[in-house]
């Protein structure tokens, strides 16, 4: 029997565990409370045992993910560090699961909806590749719904930097194309491309698009569907054929037969959205170098991105300044300014600020200036002093108003206040003791009991794994996932006490008791005996 892993969650400074998530290939996931500021939060922490390699792995993740995480659909990274007992660890946000790949599989989405995702992550995913970083492992499981409902991609785990990369390093079989599974061929933005068009896919039908529902789904299998350019139809009356054709186009088995770029895959999509009479969804892109709007070259419905705005505020006052001592400037440069006093960038330390003598100054399109004539102090020429008795008379009335006006406040405040002040106190002390029985301000103390009395028995698929719940509850669930097997799938989630299993020497069944408030036990595993 192979050992067991023990699961324990690490103590880290100004955090306070809440509740295991979930595991993965090197690293487990746990939510913890943020002291300051505030929040619920995702901790990945790393095995112990693991090697050099993957903990440099494990770093340059964390340095990619924080590199991109300003944007709205990659998921935020808050913090990275080590633990007092040596594991390296990512505080992240916390994106209540499930994650998309267990959403679509219970009931996919809605046509509106998954192009509206598939823009969003595409979006992403140019970001990424803008900053030269390949993903190399975009699938449904690596993209979760933020409390907000907005998609975020996240385990940038095996990504790669630089345009693109040769060798086969990781890879998961329903996602990944030809290139990446054969490691014949760069897997560039294009790889990428090809496995957002499989995300989409799924978002629709509810599986890969080389995924058989009840066929044989080994991965000599799905790799030859891969490699044959086996793409089926969504199966779904209401997915417009257009869409099934941008789809297909993405997964197409010869990389120069996709989309170049994620941002003409997300064009494409756009224009499926005008052509079935839906708004089209905002594309969220940052590029330094990038124009400031991006068109598709489509009048009616171009593919708008926001770049990173950037200006130089000491230029422009130069260029103002050139103006106002009578150059001329080039027409292509023409702006509009108002000048009161020098720009605060251009003002030394200590410098006091002197008023000039025009209010404002305005540059046509001919390179030609025109400009109030003033007397030197801002205004223009005029009787001053009549406009400032007008102004004086106007500024007594006006305060005389407002000191009614606060009057009138006050009472109706200090009514309020005391009326309600009994309601009030009630809500707090109310308040007060609701969290201490929240799940989400729980302890370590209350997280379900495991599961019990793990068994394996022998079934003509496979094995059937089965267990005990110790203290069964409405709305209990399990969270499994079968570990060391060529075609894992991962976490799942089942409300039976038994599951029938992939059993292989050296495979293990990890189990969890999931209660309906999310909070879930830490697992119980059982392993096949090695010879």
């Amino acid at each position: 029997m192979k050992k067991k892993r023990q699961i324990i969650p690490p103590l880290i400074d100004g955090y306070e565990y809440q509740s295991y998530l979930g595991s993965g290939g090197f690293a487990d996931v746990f939510l913890y409370q943020q002291y300051l500021p505030e929040r619920l939060v995702a901790v990945k922490v790393l095995h112990a045992d693991v090697t050099d390699d993957v903990k440099e792995r494990f770093h340059a993740e964390a340095n990619v993910m924080a590199k991109l995480s300003s944007h709205p659909s990659i998921v935020s990274i808050y913090a990275a560090s080590t633990a007092t007992d040596g594991r390296s660890y990512i505080v992240m946000e916390y994106c209540p699961p499930p994650h998309v790949g267990k959403i679509v599989s219970q009931k996919p989405y809605s046509v509106p909806q998954a192009l509206e995702i598939g823009i969003q992550l595409g979006a992403a995913i140019e970001t990424a590749h803008r900053a030269g970083i390949i993903h190399r492992d975009i699938k449904p499981a690596n993209v979760l719904m933020t409390a907000y409902g907005r998609p975020v991609l996240t385990d940038f785990g095996i990504a790669s930097s630089g345009e693109t990369q040769q060798g086969f390093q990781g890879v998961s079989l329903l996602w990944a194309p030809a290139e990446q599974q054969t490691g014949k061929g760069e897997t560039g933005p294009r790889c990428d491309v090809f496995s957002l068009g499989a995300t989409i896919y799924a978002l629709l039908a509810g599986h890969s698009p080389f995924k058989i529902p009840g066929g044989d789904n080994s991965p000599p299998k799905i790799t030859a569907r891969v490699l044959n350019g086996f793409v089926p139809s969504t199966g779904r009356s209401d997915v417009p054929r257009q869409l099934e054709n941008v789809i297909r186009k993405a997964l197409s088995k010869d990389p120069q037969q996709r989309y170049a770029t994620a941002l003409e895959f997300v064009d494409a999509l756009h224009r499926t959205q005008r052509d079935i009479g839906l708004p089209a969804t905002h594309v969220d892109v940052l590029d330094e170098k990038a124009p400031r709007f991006y068109d598709s070259g489509d009048e009616d419905q171009p593919t708008r991105i926001r770049a990173l705005p950037s200006f130089d505020a000491q230029e422009d006052f130069t260029k103002a300044g050139r103006f106002l001592e009578g150059e001329t400037v080039d027409p292509n440069e023409a702006f509009r300014f108002t000048v009161p006093h020098p720009h605060p960038l251009a003002v030394k330390e200590n410098q006091r600020l002197t008023p000039v003598g025009f209010a404002s100054a305005t540059m046509n399109a001919s390179g030609k200036k025109s400009m109030m004539e003033g007397s030197g102090d801002g205004f223009p020429s005029a009787d001053f002093s009549v406009a400032q008795k007008t102004r004086q008379r106007t500024s007594a009335l006006s305060a005389f108003s407002i000191f009614l006006v606060l009057i009138l406040l006050g009472a109706l405040v200090a009514t309020l206040w005391y009326s309600h002040s009994f309601d009030v106190e009630h809500s707090v002390s109310t308040k007060q003791t609701q969290s201490v029985t929240d799940p989400q301000n729980a302890g370590i103390d209350d997280i379900p009991p495991p599961v019990k009395e793990l068994k394996v028995l022998s079934d003509p698929q496979g094995a059937k794994v089965s267990w005990v719940n110790p203290l069964p509850q409405p709305g209990d669930s399990y969270l499994w996932e079968v570990k060391h097997v060529k075609n894992s799938e991962g976490l799942r989630e089942t409300k039976e006490t038994s599951v029938v299993v992939p059993w292989e020497e050296g495979a293990c069944c990890e189990v969890s008791l999931r209660r309906a408030n999310g909070q879930t036990s830490l697992p119980e595993e059982i392993c096949k005996m090695e010879k």
